[in-house]
């Protein structure tokens, strides 16, 4: 089966090239693995190079034509993907910088190797893929890893059928709730609160680079706490993770009981909307909500969860993560300079106005047999994109029972960004 040379975007892909554009973060998506033994290099290295024909939009650039962007595949000595080394600072330096699409390929890799185990890092483009593309990218290179073993001349068939567009969701929502879902996305933007002044933790100015990530893992016996908690208040653990966040931006910018309390977090559309969870292929598949309290707190950090219970599961029950469709459908009307001039401005004027929410992303559960490479994982975990002050956005995610706490920015924010997380966990409950 031949991969075309060109390969047509979808507009999410479009959409998050603009916001890579925006000077508001560094949009990767990344995995890393504790490996308590050695992956074999060479076969690892060779499985890298297939997931890029086996998921072909891997092996491409982004091409900005001015009309439309596409997708150009990268001709062989431009498909090198995959580091090796030994030293942890070379692998805390390409963890902790960023990619460019527009010179591809979009999965990049590093292994570091020791005398206790690896460590794997999978690093993708935001425009290819977002933490749910990073998953299926992870299960399918684990695949084409472990097969190797035994074929070494094992080529997998590439995706061309494979779907990576907004429609594959589209298709599966009945027609007749159209009407709800502007609806709803007319009640949410026309109301005064996604204009209002919100209490946002902002990063301190500072240098851009060097950047890092802080990271926190809350253990598998904190977590049975955190859910048995929630299930007695009908919340879920994002419930209280979300809860715990507006908690910590309280205390943390000692909120003036006059700023608006609102967030804005991810839904996974493929876990909603999806036969098995699973998209057409590597693909960005995720849009917003906008949780907001607005001046009630709640008296307590339970009262706080109670609340956002009730708002979440109101949310729930009408076209969870939909409302935005009404603007990606404004937006195929948009040629992209003009989707690009937008994605541009819109930061800045709404970050002027103190109007600009801080965000947080639950990247969901690592399945832990879609990252077994013959050797399962002591722990693992998503890394979320790397984010520039004064915006300010967290990521969560799960394996084997525990969650991980994460954010990138500027090494100078690094204490800003410890404290907010150590409020965030002193709010949960143990």
């Amino acid at each position: 089966m031949i991969i075309p040379e060109k390969i047509p975007t979808v507009l999410i892909d479009r959409v998050a090239l603009a916001m890579d554009r925006s000077g508001t973060g560094v949009y990767v998506v990344q995995m890393e693995l504790e490996l308590p033994s050695a992956l074999d290099p060479d076969r690892l290295a060779l499985a890298l190079d297939l997931v890029l024909d086996a998921e072909p939009v891997l092996g491409c650039r982004m091409v900005v034509d001015p009309k439309l962007p596409y997708w150009q595949r990268l001709p062989a000595k431009e498909r090198k993907n995959f580091r090796f080394t030994r030293n942890e600072q070379e692998y805390l330096k390409f963890r902790n910088s960023g990619q460019d699409s527009l010179k591809g390929p979009q999965l990049q890799a590093c292994l570091l190797t020791r005398g206790k185990g690896d460590r794997l890092l999978l690093k993708v483009c935001h425009e290819a893929g977002d933490a749910g593309g990073v998953k299926d990218i992870a299960s399918r290179l684990s695949a084409i890893y472990n097969r190797l073993e035994k074929e070494p001349g094992y080529k997998p068939e590439p995706n061309l059928a494979g779907y990576r567009g907004l429609d594959q969701v589209m298709r599966r929502v009945p027609k007749r709730a159209y009407p709800k879902i502007v609806w709803n996305f007319l009640r949410q933007n026309l109301s005064s609160r996604m204009w209002e002044r919100v209490v946002n933790f902002s990063l301190p100015p500072g240098p851009r680079e060097p950047m890092a990530y802080v990271v926190k893992q809350i253990p598998a016996e904190r977590v049975q706490e955190i859910s048995a908690f929630g299930k007695k208040r009908e919340a879920t653990i994002n419930d209280v993770l979300i809860a715990a966040h507006f908690r910590a931006q309280a205390k943390e910018t000692v909120w003036d009981q006059e700023t608006k309390l609102m967030m804005i977090t991810t839904v996974d559309l493929r876990r909603w909307y999806l036969p098995d969870e699973k998209a057409g292929g590597i693909c960005n598949l995720s849009l917003f909500e906008y949780p907001y309290l607005g001046l009630n707190l709640g008296k307590d950090f339970e009262d706080t969860v109670e609340l956002v219970s009730r708002m979440t599961r109101a949310r729930k029950n009408s076209l969870f993560g939909l409302s935005d469709v009404s603007l990606v459908t404004l937006f195929k009307l948009l040629p992209f300079p003009v989707l690009d001039d937008y994605g541009a401005r819109l930061p800045s004027i709404l970050s002027g106005r103190g109007a600009f929410p801080n965000a947080f992303t639950n990247m969901g559960e690592i399945p832990k047999p879609s990252v077994n490479f013959g050797i399962q994982p002591a722990s693992a975990h998503l890394l979320p994109p790397l984010v520039l002050p004064p915006y300010f956005a967290s990521g969560l995610c799960g394996y084997d029972g525990s969650l991980t706490l994460s954010a990138g920015a500027p090494v100078h924010a690094q204490k800003n960004i410890e404290g907010f997380f150590q409020s965030v966990i002193g709010f949960l409950p143990d």
